[in-house]
């Protein structure tokens, strides 16, 4: 009777053990299974991006991130240095691909949703690329960039009350950064390019204050706007 029970506790082992094992491995896969292609489809990439002048030197780098995504499929920082590799001779979607699994592994990682809306901005999916600027953004209200990022993509890539939403956001970030030339600098001239002149005789001033060069050439703007009312 107790070997019968050992039997039984042994089958019934080795059936949780492959279970589990199928189980890991049919994760593992769904994981993996886009950086690890065929031969054919590995060819194809190969034959798509080989004439990038950093492809020599970029293909290695996929190569050993491939490595270490397979030993550990949880690893963000491959992940984020598959997309980096992809991104830099232009196979954009796959950047993208690199880059979800990346969030999905480290959600709060700002850094990551931003690549990722730049990705998106060159795949021209932008209300994706809005959506994950947005995140980065919520994620640290820090980083001048992050508004900056955003509210070029609502202006020149969006229409109508989607477009407007570009000025919310710098002057969000002029709420936190009152003097900072980026922010002023971009609020400016979206103003200049509407042809708002009110607004633009606002900002002006104050971007001129913070670069006295005057790199967005406003002085000169500002001047006939003054001599024309």
């Amino acid at each position: 009777m107790l070997q019968k029970n050992k039997k039984k506790i042994t089958i019934l082992g080795l059936g949780i053990f492959f279970f589990v094992g199928v189980a890991f491995f049919a994760w593992n896969r769904g994981v993996t299974q886009f950086f690890f292609q065929s031969d054919k489809a590995e060819k194809q990439f190969i034959t798509t991006y080989s004439a990038h002048k950093d492809f020599a030197t970029i293909y290695p780098l996929i190569t050993e991130a491939r490595e270490i995504v397979q030993k550990n499929p949880r690893h963000d920082g491959a992940y984020q240095s598959l997309a980096q590799s992809y991104f830099t001779i232009g196979a954009f979607d796959r950047a993208r691909d690199a880059l979800l699994k990346a969030v999905e592994i480290v959600p709060d990682n700002d850094a990551y949703w931003s690549f990722l809306g730049r990705t998106y901005q060159r795949l021209k999916a932008y209300p994706d690329a809005a959506a994950a600027y947005a995140h980065a953004l919520e994620l640290d209200r820090s980083r001048v960039e992050y508004y900056t990022q955003l509210a070029w993509l609502y202006y020149f890539r969006f229409e109508g009350d989607d477009m407007l939403k570009s000025y919310d956001i710098l002057k969000q970030g002029l709420e936190r950064f009152p003097d900072d030339k980026d922010l002023l600098f971009d609020i400016t001239r979206y103003y200049l390019y509407e042809n708002k002149m009110e607004e633009f005789a606002y900002y002006a001033p104050r971007y001129l204050v913070v670069d006295p060069t005057d790199q967005g050439g406003f002085k000169k703007e500002l001047e006939k706007y003054k001599k024309s009312k």
